[in-house]
């Protein structure tokens, strides 16, 4: 299994427990280290022991030494007893020493050493005391350190390897400081690196699963792109997780999207092959028919005429609405845009709707509209002209309809203002979508498309400017858009 087939969830809790699993080792390492220092402090603590038992065993037999020199010139029984009580302790002392784990090999040596001297210096004694006790003292005392006797050499080694046993200890209990400083340094070593280690593997796992996200993510967005500007999209992402199931909608819903697409530029194509052609035509006929070009027609036969004729010029326009939405959309809509008079294209404007005017007593006003804009000059024209025809479609009899404008900036501003029953503000958006109207009943009372409004906004749009519509509480409507009043450095 791949790293990419696993869920995100499943990879999330990878990285914890990665970094958790890290953690864990270093806090063992850490607490062995403890353990280790604890180890090292008892260690210490006994060494410092054996140091004073050391020191104990060449005291005692010092003492026994000056006990036995004080019975050897007094003769008391009390310096005797005192030779024989220190005299026991030595093995005894000797023997703690022995246990103690601490010892180096070369310690246990000399232990082994002491330990047999204390015995021979000990049988020794004993056995020359019958031939002490009738000797004065000075000859006892000379008796005893006779080296003809051998045993005062036995004593001196004694003392030297009890001597030498201390020196070997006090090394081991100067070591202790080094050690315990050698110990700490360790520690913080090993604090610091699995300090540095879990932040090296904390980046690194965040890197790569971020990367891991973030690249396919970018796929994605890409797509989103290509999607948008009709491109061909990139390879899915690839995997088994949460990303490769949104990549797999996406990629089958742009499939979708062509689909409709294609079926969406096929009707347009009949629309604009089948129907507008034979549309035209009978436009035709119905003029002629009206102009009594084909011969005398009664009256009712002319309204019936104009009424069709009406209906016939609705569908054409809603025809080539949809052609020129079609071709926006896919931006095959050519344009020019140059710097234009805006009030040139304001009173063709007013000539295209005259009649419309007229059919509906309605007036236009223009005011304040002698700028130059950044536009295609008929697309402008077709602009205002659906502006306009719709403002007068919903304005009541009598009424007037003003056109205004002013500079704003970088842009200047053409506001169509009507005073119609007005659009609610839940509409506001709405409207400029296709096929969306205020009333449902517009397209059969009025004569709408649902389609003027959209090619206006994407006519706007595509010259780099924007457009809305607002409503006075007292009723009429404010269609508004602005144009650049400069030629921009792009073109």
């Amino acid at each position: 299994m791949t790293f990419t087939k696993v869920s995100l969830k499943l990879k999330g809790l990878a990285v914890v427990v990665c970094l958790l699993a890290f953690e864990l080792a270093v806090f063992g390492l850490l607490y062995r280290q403890v353990e280790q220092a604890e180890k090292e402090a008892i260690h210490a603590v006994k060494l410092e022991e054996i140091a004073a038992h050391t020191e104990k065993l060449g005291r005692v037999l010092w003492e026994s030494r000056r006990a036995l020199n004080k019975y050897l010139i007094e003769r008391d029984q009390g310096s005797w007893d005192a030779y024989t009580r220190l005299c026991d302790e030595l093995p005894i002392t000797v023997s703690w020493l022995k246990g103690q784990n601490e010892f180096t090999d070369q310690q246990k040596e000399l232990l082994g050493q002491i330990e047999e001297k204390i015995k021979q210096c000990r049988i020794w004694l004993l056995s020359s005391k019958a031939k002490v006790e009738g000797m004065s003292p000075s000859e006892s005392i000379q008796f005893l350190n006779n080296r003809e006797n051998g045993i005062l050499p036995v004593y001196q080694t004694l003392i030297n390897d009890i001597i030498a046993l201390g020196k070997l200890t006090d090394k081991q209990l100067e070591a202790g400081p080094e050690t315990e400083r050698k110990q700490r340094e360790e520690f913080r070593r090993v604090i610091f690196a699995g300090i540095f280690i879990n932040i090296v593997i904390a980046l690194a796992l965040a890197l790569g699963f971020t990367r891991n996200i973030t690249n396919r993510l970018r796929l994605m967005v890409e797509n989103t792109v290509r999607l948008k500007e009709s491109k061909a999209l990139l390879e899915p992402v690839g995997g088994g997780d949460e990303i490769a199931s949104l990549d797999s909608a996406f990629h089958k819903m742009a499939g979708d999207l062509a689909e409709a697409q294609r079926v969406k530029q096929a009707f347009v194509a009949m629309v604009s092959h089948e129907l507008r052609t034979p549309l035209t035509s009978v436009r035709g006929f119905l003029e002629l028919l009206s102009m009594g070009a084909l011969g005398e027609v009664s009256k009712p036969i002319v309204e019936q005429s104009d009424r069709v004729h009406a209906n016939v010029e609705r569908l054409i326009k809603l025809i080539n609405d949809l052609l020129d939405l079609e071709k926006m959309e896919a931006g095959k809509m050519q344009m020019a845009p140059e710097m234009i008079s805006l009030n040139a294209a304001v009173d063709r404007s007013l000539d295209s709707v005259r009649e419309q005017c007229k059919k509906n007593s309605v007036e236009i006003k223009v005011d304040n509209c002698d700028f130059q804009v950044f536009a295609d000059d008929d697309r402008l024209e077709q602009v205002l002209v659906n502006l306009l025809s719709n403002a007068v479609k919903f304005s009541p009899g009598g009424s007037t309809v003003r056109v205004e404008a002013f500079g704003q900036n970088d842009f200047v501003e053409v506001r169509v203002i009507d005073r119609g029953r007005g659009v609610p503000e839940a509409h506001r958006q709405k409207i400029f979508e296709t096929f969306q109207q205020v009333d449902i009943e517009d397209a059969s009372k009025r004569g709408g498309t649902g389609l003027g409004l959209p090619v206006c906004k994407l006519i706007v749009e595509q010259l780099g400017g924007s457009i809305g519509v607002e409503s006075a509480a007292e009723g009429g409507s404010t269609f508004w858009f602005r144009l650049m009043r400069n030629e921009p450095t792009w073109c």
